[in-house]
């Protein structure tokens, strides 16, 4: 659950097939809901291949999707979640 008007913490990581962490390039975190994209993050910190941002729950209704990208020995990786807005 997130708290509108509180900030989260996107945190997130890339593997390879075997699980071992990777580095990635081009990484951003995009926000949506049923209405479309609500922000796209490409200020991303990076602690030892570990990608966090932080974002600011908006005043909206319903769930939210966050998406990571990033470029992962040139191909292009995704990983989402979905969180409920209160």
């Amino acid at each position: 659950m997130a708290l509108i008007g509180n900030t989260i913490r996107l945190s997130g990581q890339f593997t390879d097939f075997d699980g071992n962490v990777v580095a990635a390039e081009d990484v951003k975190f995009v926000i949506s809901d049923k209405s479309g994209v609500i922000e796209e993050i490409t200020d991303v910190e990076t602690i030892d291949n570990r990608y966090e941002a932080n974002y600011i729950v908006d005043n909206g209704e319903g769930t939210l999707t966050i998406k990571i990208y990033g470029m992962v020995d040139g191909f292009p990786e995704i990983g989402k979640i979905s969180i409920t807005r209160e």
